[in-house]
Formats: C-alpha cells, sequence, structure tokens
C-alpha cells in the first residue's frame, strides 16, 4: 500500500500530466485533429483534473478523520487511468479499442465512490471534525 507521501507525489504527477496532455492537446494536436478528437481529449482532460483534485480532497479527508482510503484511493486512481488515458489514446490513434476501455474506468470511477460512501457512513466523524 502506497503511503500517504506516495499518494500525494503520485496526485501532483497526476495534475502535471493532466496540465502537459491539456496543453498539448491546445497547441498542437487542435490543428492536426478533427474537432471530435480534440473535444474528445478536452472531455479526458476535465475528468483527469476531477480525479486530481478528488485524490487530493481524500488524502486530506484521510488524514484529518484518521480514516484508511487506500482502497478508495486505489479505485480511482485506476479509475482514472483507465477512463482518462483510454480517452487520450483513442483520440490520439482512432484504434476503436480503447474506447471499450473507458467504460471500465467510469466504472472504477463509481465504484470509489460508493466504497467511500460506506467508509464515511461507518466512520465515527465527530472527532477530529473541522466542520
Amino acid at each position: 500500500m502506497l503511503n500517504e507521501k506516495a499518494w500525494l507525489i503520485y496526485t501532483a504527477f497526476m495534475c502535471f500530466l493532466c496540465i502537459c496532455i491539456g496543453a498539448f492537446a491546445a497547441h498542437v494536436l487542435e490543428s492536426r485533429l478533427d474537432a471530435k478528437y480534440v473535444e474528445i481529449i478536452n472531455t479526458g482532460v476535465k475528468y483527469h483534473m476531477f480525479s486530481c483534485v478528488s485524490l487530493f480532497c481524500l488524502i486530506i479527508i484521510q488524514r484529518v478523520f484518521s480514516l484508511s482510503l487506500q482502497s478508495v484511493l486505489i479505485l480511482q486512481a485506476l479509475g482514472c487511468v483507465c477512463f482518462c488515458f483510454s480517452l487520450y489514446l483513442y483520440a490520439i490513434t482512432q484504434f476503436t479499442p480503447f474506447v471499450f476501455v473507458t467504460p471500465v474506468g467510469g466504472i472504477l470511477f463509481l465504484l470509489s465512490w460508493a466504497l467511500a460512501i460506506i467508509h464515511f457512513a461507518r466512520a465515527d466523524l465527530s472527532k477530529n471534525s473541522i466542520i
């Protein structure tokens, strides 16, 4: 299992990648790909950043409330890789089988949040409350 520092480094790296991919799409690929494929990349970038923000929030929640959210973090990270990177690869290569990975990533995102709900419902969040 990754420790908190490793999760923070991973998440910061994923933010870095998200910005790089978004800039590359806007400045290089926009003139080389059909608008349809640029929009697919933009969708990937949007969900990539949502995932990064979610990971940072989950790491903070884990620390503040002394929860173990490793499984939630793993599902969120895998969801990001499957969902976003399959969109990037499909848009750049137009290789159709990549689109079959995208829903797997979406399901992993949903599972991560369902598991987070279960963790939050079971946890005693009254201690260390910041709200």
